[in-house]
């Protein structure tokens, strides 16, 4: 028994990079595939970009690097596996959710709506709380203390370009924006789903 268990281990190890490259690579798939899908769409409003979110990415992108050359694989992974699960569960009814008001960057198509259905009636951004569970991640399977300086500065960056976006959904959808903003917690799903339960409707998945 304790063999087979070494042996499972060993195999679950090995194959680490393979099933993490899978999943983010299915996320990344369907987040690019509604991106081009949106883009021949009209414009009616863009926000400039922020230096930020470009530090953002090279983060995360420094991050997945790391794990998929360290030597020695983390003793977190049976941790990591589900919390990478979870984010992208969450990141991907996100993005479906949102359809065709999808965009990687701050851009309200002409015929664009607040979509305040699905899972944007639990949590606010859903695609934000993805990506920031997926880079917990990473760095728990990377298993190492020199990775917290980074993911700490993914974190605060990834709020700071959180921040940006509801301001410009203020300027942009006013009132409708601003009881969004105040009804539905910023990341916290729990208390999300707790304040569904209070008001009992059915948690349509929207945007199909």
């Amino acid at each position: 028994m304790i063999i087979q268990d070494i042996n499972m281990q060993s195999v679950f190890n090995s194959n680490i990079i393979y099933i993490v490259g899978t999943l983010l690579a299915i996320k990344y798939f369907i987040q690019a595939f509604f991106s081009y899908n949106n883009s021949k769409q009209s414009i009616k409003i863009e926000g400039k970009p922020r230096i930020h979110s470009t530090i953002v990415f090279l983060i995360g992108f420094i991050l997945f690097i790391i794990f998929v050359f360290k030597k020695e694989n983390s003793s977190f992974a049976f941790f990591a596996l589900p919390i990478l699960l979870l984010g992208l569960i969450i990141g991907i009814w996100g993005i479906i959710n949102l359809n065709k008001n999808y965009n990687d960057d701050l851009i309200i198509y002409q015929n664009s709506s607040l979509v305040k259905n699905g899972i944007y009636s639990l949590t606010r951004h859903p695609i934000r709380l993805g990506i920031c569970l997926e880079t917990i991640s990473l760095a728990l399977l990377i298993g190492s203390v020199y990775t917290i300086p980074l993911l700490l500065t993914y974190l605060y960056l990834n709020h700071k370009r959180t921040c940006t976006e509801e301001q410009f959904l203020i300027n942009n959808f006013q009132q409708e924006a601003t009881e969004y903003l105040a009804s539905v917690p910023r990341y916290n799903l729990l208390k999300g789903i707790y304040k569904k339960l209070k008001r009992p409707s059915v948690i349509k998945f929207g945007g199909l």
